[in-house]
């Protein structure tokens, strides 16, 4: 018996750390991609850019250890079905399930101890600290964050326009600006170039050759624009103010969510849905071995890319259940605890029915 979970394990682990890597890889490409542009345009130091990837990892960590137990199970044991060795097992008397569900198991129950403090205090922690270096580099290296051809809200009340940003310059630039009696200013301007100086909290905006227009929200009738060579806009106390951020349900630690909903007394159920997704997303190792195990063993299949192609539809359904349960534990339709556990619940119980299926059945 020792033999044989050696045996299960070895298979087990290279497809884990394998698709772990794959899945972690394409979760943050789209981060990578960004963090290339800030480090090779914007010349952002590799200090800053390696301190946002360790803050933006635990928090994609926490749904791609998920994923990958899930394929690195239907792959391993997968393979054990496509080469009748699942039969062979049969065959001398074994139940294939007290052989292959304890190893695979422990490993389950690991993980959710590691990703109990990954999900409760790691990665909330990461994400905010990612957003608040964000928001420092915005001040250091504005243009850092801006991208070509895209609107983009950088400070409160203003949005910008950039046509292509080349050595730190900005060209064609259009600024909406918001004003507190709802008029909109709009800036325009061939270039501009952000100047920071950290040490008075000073981030000001130089535009050359542009124009000002604003309608009076009051009067439609008024109607202002003026011409300009030069105009600084000045950002300091905006966006240094910006730094002092407030941390959202997803930002939040499980102590910190407590103590909010203890010192909340309305509209608690966004809190209380965020603290039951981290608890539930720390235990969906166990619902994806349950499921991954006997569609392993119906399906034989023994190819990763086979593995992905059984197992992405089951990820799928998780993760739009995970989002209803959390729409629908907002509003206040389902206790927060039954919407966020009901993936895990109907995936897990999806999973036992076909254990116990394929335990008197095998193609």
């Amino acid at each position: 018996m020792r033999i044989l979970t050696r045996y299960i394990l070895r298979e087990f682990i290279d497809p884990f750390f394998s698709s772990l890597c794959v899945f972690t890889f394409i979760l943050f490409l789209g981060n990578m991609f960004r963090l290339a542009n800030m480090l090779v345009k914007e010349r952002i130091s590799v200090l800053s850019i390696l301190k946002l990837v360790v803050c933006l990892l635990p928090f994609i960590l926490t749904y791609t250890l998920p994923m990958a137990i899930l394929v690195a199970t239907l792959t391993s044991i997968g393979r054990l079905s496509s080469d009748n060795e699942i039969i062979a097992m049969k065959a001398t008397g074994i139940n294939p399930y007290r052989i292959i569900m304890p190893p695979i198991l422990a490993v389950g129950v690991i993980l959710c101890l590691v990703s109990l403090p990954l999900n409760n205090t790691i990665a909330p922690n990461a994400n905010f600290s990612s957003k608040k270096l964000f928001k420092e580099i915005g001040i250091l290296n504005p243009s850092a964050l801006l991208e070509e051809k895209k609107p983009m809200k950088l400070f409160k009340g203003y949005t910008f326009y950039i046509d292509k940003i080349r050595n730190n310059i900005l060209y064609n630039v259009i600024i909406y600006q918001l004003k507190p009696d709802s008029s909109v200013r709009t800036i325009t301007a061939k270039q501009g170039r952000f100047i920071s100086k950290p040490k008075i909290k000073s981030l000001v905006l130089k535009l050359k050759n542009g124009s000002i227009e604003e309608l009076n929200s009051k009067n439609s009738n008024e109607y202002f624009k003026c011409s300009f060579r030069i105009y600084p806009v000045d950002f300091g106390s905006i966006a240094y103010d910006m730094i002092k951020l407030k941390k959202s349900a997803i930002e939040m630690t499980s102590n910190d969510l407590k103590n909010k909903i203890i010192n909340k007394k309305t509209n608690i159920n966004k809190l209380y849905v965020e603290l039951y997704r981290k608890a539930s997303l720390s235990f969906t190792f166990i619902p994806f071995i349950l499921i991954g195990i006997p569609l392993s063993i119906r399906y034989r299949r023994s190819s990763k890319f086979a593995a992905m192609g059984i197992g992405m539809p089951v990820i799928l359904i998780h993760y739009l259940l995970m989002i209803s349960g959390s729409i629908i534990g907002q509003k206040g339709y389902m206790p927060p605890a039954v919407a966020m556990w009901l993936p895990n619940i109907i995936i897990g119980t999806t999973g036992i029915y076909l254990i116990y299926k394929t335990s008197y059945s095998h193609r």
